[in-house]
């Protein structure tokens, strides 16, 4: 026979049972009817930016005493950069331009002076009617540049191109024949 304090001690261990599978199982089965919402995220990660050079600077053959050769902005010989990414990115612009280009063979004695000139076009054209002088070739500037004048289309771009475009002036004075160089150095920066 069973005491009376014995029941007591089964009834409380069966209901400590009892309760907790009973609270699992209606945690699942309220899992079931409920009804989850959820949002789907995206991201697109835009590539770092790249500055190409699309064309050279040249000065084409000259002569000894020569005189002075220009290459002014959209001739076809001016040096033409470009730099794209992201279009509201703003990026520090540095070029290095040269004073001279030097005789090839190494020698120092010989020398063309040269006076270069930068102009920029920010609005996502290659198109020197939208470029503008920059008086110093050092600046920071934002890739894309908004114009009222452009279509819808343009302004929902991601990405952008910037076009710098180097053009200028030689003293060609009495020289030697051969080959005359400089190099003009582009670095562009951004955070």
């Amino acid at each position: 026979m069973i005491s009376k304090s014995e029941l007591s001690l089964r009834d409380r261990v069966s209901s400590r049972i009892t309760v907790p599978v009973l609270m699992l199982l209606f945690t699942v089965l309220s899992a079931e009817a409920s009804r989850a919402q959820y949002i789907t995220l995206s991201l697109d990660v835009d590539s770092e930016i790249v500055a190409e050079m699309m064309q050279p600077l040249s000065f084409g053959q000259v002569v000894p005493n020569m005189g002075s050769i220009r290459i002014p902005l959209g001739d076809s010989e001016m040096g033409v950069f470009s730099v794209s990414g992201p279009r509201d990115m703003v990026v520090e612009l540095n070029l290095d331009l040269p004073e001279y280009l030097e005789f090839s063979n190494g020698n120092g004695d010989f020398r063309i002076p040269v006076d270069l000139e930068v102009s920029m076009a920010n609005r996502n054209e290659n198109n020197i009617d939208h470029a503008e002088p920059l008086p110093d070739p050092n600046i920071r500037f934002s890739i894309y540049e908004d114009s009222d004048e452009q279509q819808v289309t343009d302004r929902t771009a991601a990405t952008a191109t910037a076009y710098i475009y180097v053009y200028g002036l030689i003293e060609v004075g009495d020289i030697p024949a051969g080959s005359y160089d400089a190099d003009v150095f582009l670095t562009v920066e951004y955070e």
